[in-house]
């Protein structure tokens, strides 16, 4: 029997080179845009509480239930930044590795910048902000892409590639779309291979559809089982309890969507993937490359009498940008897709990249050139961006920390005060104009985090687990709301007082 060392050693020789540079790439990349979040502990709204792995039944999350039901009874269901951070890294690392290896790239460089992209593309960026749930999305990004490895390797990985599919929904849903568009990028390389036939290739299609079709159709049929078991409903959160219901309107506003944000990118930052004037160039130079590829591929499979290849690689151009998009079609309600959602628009610098590295780096040096500098240019604009981003959460907490220390100091002074006596807010939002908003930041705003801790709903986490005061809470219903009404605002004299053997804190006039 071989010893582990050997054991080891035989596998890691297995495994091909240009995996392992893209395994490395991703986890240098992924250490300088994400290194600040790891070594500190920036909570944002949803991520006060310490412990937990977030709602799951009631979002169609039923494996996300199953992951956090495991790490709970093994006590390592915390919010740990640093053991979070890494496992979902080494997590996001793998997944490059194999999306390096289905692609066929040959070039180091292109390999190098794939990598880089795939694990410091904002929606990551905004996947750390909750970072008590980071290696479960990482992992169900590592499942989705488990599925496509499976099912485009194998005859009949698809069965293995529709179950691992549908867990990864059960863990989060929005890695559809980027299990889609790896799926049809897979196929215009295949279709661009001319040794290839095409009828070959319209049975890959087929079976990709299939696979992705039926690993959804699985997941719809556990969540609904899950649901009734557990006697819950969807929740009205980000569309999910209407994902894949369409009236004749929301069918118009999601192909305006997907036909906006095919090249939304260069000239606004709706998606939040394009904050400066770099990031649109680079998006522009993506684009540009893709089309100007398919357009000489099709040009020359006409003049090679290849018209049925040139006709599959435009609509396969099409569905490409139907797939990038398609987590309108997933949740078409107004507002419904933020940050963490748009992973799949990766694909668009990647495809580009893929193409000069399979038929067109010698012919066109010039552009190999731009397209290569512009990608590099990219992961490093998106380093800084995701280290802007944690600064701004940075200065949030500690703004949000002094404020509420201030606060627990005027409480405790407050005549009549003890610390037996239960507390209640009177009002969401503090009214202080003095109160900094964070404005410096402006530039890197980005869903999934706040500007102010101060106004999040998770308040009484951020009093107990960051300034140490833990008092027992009521409900404004239970105060003399007479006398309450009486109070100023917070922070004017007056504004904490005790009411009935309650400190009552008013913070605005609407609670």
């Amino acid at each position: 029997m071989k010893s582990f060392d050997s054991l080891l050693e035989e596998y890691y020789r297995k495994i091909p080179q240009k995996c392992r540079l893209a395994f490395a790439s991703a986890l240098v990349s992924g250490l300088v845009a994400h290194m600040y979040m790891f070594t500190n502990k920036l909570p944002n709204y949803d991520d006060m509480a310490i412990r937990g792995v977030g709602a799951t039944f009631r979002l169609g999350r039923w494996f996300l239930w199953i992951l956090g039901a495991i790490s709970y009874h093994l006590d390592i269901s915390y919010s740990l930044p640093w053991i979070n951070g890494i496992v979902s890294l080494l997590l996001l690392s793998a997944s490059a590795a194999i999306i390096v290896y289905l692609l066929n790239l040959k070039q180091n460089v292109t390999i190098v910048i794939i990598s880089g992209l795939l694990v410091v593309f904002p929606s990551w960026t905004a996947t750390y902000f909750f970072m008590f749930t980071a290696p479960y999305y990482a992992l169900a990004l590592l499942m989705s892409v488990l599925s496509v490895f499976l099912t485009v390797r194998f005859r009949k990985g698809c069965i293995t590639g529709v179950i691992l599919l549908a867990c990864s929904l059960g863990i989060y849903q929005a890695y559809l779309p980027f299990a889609a568009s790896l799926c049809v990028t897979l196929l215009i390389i295949d279709i661009l291979n001319t040794s290839t036939d095409i009828q070959e290739s319209l049975k890959k299609a087929l079976k990709y559809l299939c696979t992705l079709a039926a690993g959804v159709v699985l997941y719809y049929i556990i969540m609904k089982l899950s649901l009734m078991i557990t006697h819950q409903q969807l929740a009205d959160y980000k569309g999910v309890s209407r994902m894949g219901f369409f009236s004749a309107e929301s069918i118009k506003s999601v192909l305006r969507a997907i036909v906006f944000n095919c090249f939304g990118a260069i000239w606004n930052n709706n998606i939040e993937i394009s904050y400066n004037i770099v990031l649109k160039a680079g998006y522009l130079i993506s684009n540009l490359v893709i089309l100007f590829c398919v357009f000489v591929k099709v040009i020359r499979f006409v003049k090679d009498k290849e018209k049925l290849r040139g006709i599959f690689l435009v609509i396969m151009l099409c569905l490409f940008y139907l797939a990038v998009n398609s987590i309108y079609i997933m949740s078409p309600e107004k507002d419904a897709v933020y940050s963490i959602m748009t992973y799949s628009y990766v694909f668009i610098l990647i495809l580009p990249l893929c193409l000069l590295d399979m038929i067109m780096a010698d012919k066109y040096v010039i552009i190999e050139y731009i397209c290569k500098i512009s990608g590099i240019v990219m992961v490093l604009t998106y380093c800084h961006f995701a280290n802007a981003q944690y600064l701004s959460m940075d200065l949030s907490l500690r703004q949000a920390v002094s404020y509420f220390t201030t606060m627990i100091t005027q409480i405790k002074s407050t005549d009549g005060y003890s610390d037996e006596l239960p507390v209640a807010f009177a009002g969401d939002n503090v009214e202080d104009r003095m109160l900094y908003e964070n404005d410096i930041m402006d530039v890197f705003d980005m869903s999934g985090r706040d500007d102010v801790l101060a106004y999040v709903y998770s308040r009484e986490n951020m009093l107990a687990y960051y300034c140490g005061f833990a008092p027992d809470y009521v409900t404004v219903d239970e105060i003399n709301r007479k006398e309450a009404d009486k109070m100023p605002c917070y922070p004017l004299e007056g504004s904490i007082k005790v009411v009935d053997g309650v400190i009552v804190i008013k913070l605005s006039e609407e609670y």
